[in-house]
């Protein structure tokens, strides 16, 4: 089992991961004395943002995509029903979702960036869609409907939950 922060992958070129990811290393060899490495971990899958398919889209193309979020978005409160006092609203790249008390939760599109930032009373956020197409936190990799949904049910005071938002 490898324990150390530097596993090497090809000579020369070291792969840095931290040290608390566990890996467990199988090394297998052939009849014809071929050696080949196997290198596994435990810790759960976590798509990379720095591998965004954000960096793949041009910007009519994120902004066709932003715009199916925010249908989404606007499918699922109103899917909802009258139980949710909320009206959505979009100017542009901006969704604004005003609630009961009129306080606002605010969708807004970065074109430059290819992120989505999420606005509410628990703060800012900034998302970018990832490998496997769910829009992810560019800090703690949180998938795009969990915050929004948290965000929702912090202003409303009941349990919102929006569905999953995946690039196809």
């Amino acid at each position: 089992t490898a324990t150390g922060p530097v596993v090497r992958t090809q000579p020369g070129r070291p792969l840095s991961r931290p040290p608390s990811i566990p890996l467990s290393t199988t090394v297998l060899r052939s009849a014809a004395g071929n050696i080949s490495c196997k290198l596994e971990s435990s810790a759960p899958y976590r798509p990379s943002i720095e591998n965004t398919m954000s960096q793949f889209l041009d910007e009519p193309r994120f902004l066709a995509a932003v715009d199916q979020v925010f249908v989404a978005v606007e499918a699922a409160l109103d899917a909802a029903g009258p139980d949710l006092d909320l009206d959505c609203a979009r100017h542009g790249p901006v969704l604004e979702i005003t609630l009961e008390d009129h306080s606002r939760v605010i969708l807004n599109a970065q074109a430059p960036l290819h992120e989505i930032w999420l606005a509410s009373r628990a703060g800012g956020r900034h998302f970018r869609c990832v490998e496997d197409g769910s829009w992810r936190d560019t800090r703690s990799s949180e998938t795009l409907e969990t915050a929004l949904s948290d965000a929702l049910s912090l202003h409303t005071g009941a349990v919102v939950v929006v569905p999953a938002l995946r690039l196809p």
